[in-house]
């Protein structure tokens, strides 16, 4: 059998082989997605979607049950679409089809990022009450009796934000420093953060006196009169 006539055989056995696969019917293949914010923090639900159509939804423990129908081989790019308080993965994930895998329910892990971290900011202003913390501008809190107090903050996950006292009250002229200014770098995790200006009064000036010096009287003494 020469070169030529074997090509064709080869071809018409390989061409064979895939029309079987293709007219074989098409097979179902169930598989899960876990879907977690933080670690071991499982995200409820999320949607599973193909094509923008949606296959499942995450149970209380994060897991979504998929059941994708096909052939040998063939492949789809599932996306997760995260809940309102979380940030959708932009990149899809890739599932291919095999028979080989049997029955064995395959699972893909999703992690969808919070929009904003929860910060709680510790405030120390010993030498001063009732002074306003101001974030971005806007007044959140002021410190108590004692001087300090504690507030919740929700920022922006790797970003930055400012915090400042305001001291400019005429009640408070003497703190030092001036309205004291501290910026605080977020990470994608909840924190805290402790601002304490250190703040000190500043010496009152002392009041001056004045020494009355008698006055030189002008003209003749005057006659006193003894009786």
């Amino acid at each position: 059998m020469n070169s030529q006539a074997m090509c064709i055989i080869l071809s018409c056995a390989m061409g064979a082989s895939a029309c079987a696969v293709k007219s074989a019917p098409a097979q179902k293949k169930e598989l899960s997605f876990r879907v977690t914010g933080d670690p071991g923090e499982a995200v409820a639900n999320a949607e599973v979607t193909l094509d923008g159509r949606r296959l499942a939804q995450t149970d209380a423990q994060g897991v979504a049950l998929v059941t994708l129908s096909g052939h040998e081989g063939d492949a789809f790019d599932l996306f997760v679409r995260c809940p309102g308080d979380f940030q959708s993965p932009a990149q899809g994930t890739r599932v291919t089809l095999h028979r080989l895998a049997g029955n064995k329910r395959t699972e893909y892990t999703a992690t969808c990022a919070r929009k904003a971290r929860t910060i709680v900011l510790a405030v120390n202003g010993m030498k001063g009450h009732s002074l306003p913390i101001v974030v971005l501008g806007r007044m959140i809190g002021e410190t108590g009796d004692s001087g300090v107090a504690t507030v919740v903050l929700h920022v922006a996950p790797n970003d930055q934000f400012e915090v400042m006292l305001d001291t400019s009250a005429p009640e408070d002229a003497f703190l030092r420093p001036r309205n004291p200014v501290a910026t605080f770098s977020t990470k994608n995790e909840d924190d805290v953060f402790v601002f304490d200006p250190q703040l000190t009064l500043a010496p009152r000036p002392k009041p001056t006196t004045v020494s009355r010096r008698p006055v030189p009287v002008q003209g003749p003494p005057i006659p006193i009169r003894i009786q």
